[in-house]
């Protein structure tokens, strides 16, 4: 009897060790051909040190101080809200497109990738940089064209990543300022306001 439960453990380790070694392998290296051409950018988090989001005239620029902080404008301007920067910047590098296009024999004009309205720039290392181009919806409005600058292939991504890159620049990601503690009776501490001395 207690080789036969013995044995049933160990088939059930067995399984279990197959199941983490697939779960290991469904990212890039262990996918199809035709799976790995759907990712539009093999990066981590950590290879980018800024960011730039161009939407039509606006635009917001990102930087990081080392591997921790962000800040809006320039490393030591207006702090940002480093979760929701680092939240974006994770489906940006991760990014995998629903749909590949390997014929662009039409031109890049009918997919809005002649003049991209938006323009996504990742800085790298030792000056070098990823750029996503966005182009149109497709018919369905439910994916964008997109296009990684210099690479031949238009991939369909969500519009729910884009309406998210388009937020960031509409409303920039400055940290949220913490709420004044409640007074001892319960009230709010007003916040101090600064007080401007007039110049002589």
């Amino acid at each position: 009897m207690k080789f036969r439960n013995t044995a049933i453990l160990l088939v059930i380790l067995a399984i279990l060790a197959g199941v983490a070694v697939w779960e290991t392998r469904r990212g890039p290296a262990g996918e199809s051909p035709q799976e790995k051409a759907k990712w539009v950018f093999t990066l981590g988090r950590d290879d980018v040190s800024d960011i730039e989001i161009k939407d039509g005239d606006q635009s917001v620029y990102l930087a990081r101080s080392g591997m921790s902080d962000w800040f809006i404008g320039a490393v030591g301007g207006p702090p940002a809200d480093t979760a929701r920067v680092n939240s974006l910047l994770d489906s940006v590098v991760n990014l995998k497109s629903t749909r590949v296009i390997t014929d662009t024999s039409a031109g890049l004009a009918a997919f809005g990738l002649d003049n991209p309205p938006m323009q996504v720039r990742l800085g790298l290392a030792e000056g070098k940089k990823e750029v996503l181009l966005i182009g149109n919806k497709n018919p369905q409005g439910n994916s964008c064209y997109a296009q990684r600058q210099g690479g031949p292939n238009v991939y369909l991504i969500s519009t729910w990543l884009v309406d998210d890159l388009k937020k960031l620049v509409s409303e920039p990601p400055y940290r949220p300022t913490p709420t004044p503690p409640p007074g001892p009776g319960g009230t709010e501490v007003p916040a101090l306001k600064p007080v401007v001395t007039p110049t002589p």
